[in-house]
């Protein structure tokens, strides 16, 4: 965790994907 603008994007991005892994379309 040291780039502190990619952390919480990649963070996002999966706990989206994890909570919606219907939204998963590519």
């Amino acid at each position: 965790m040291g780039a502190v603008g990619e952390s919480p994007r990649s963070f996002a991005k999966q706990y989206h994907i994890a909570q919606s892994p219907r939204a998963r379309r590519c």
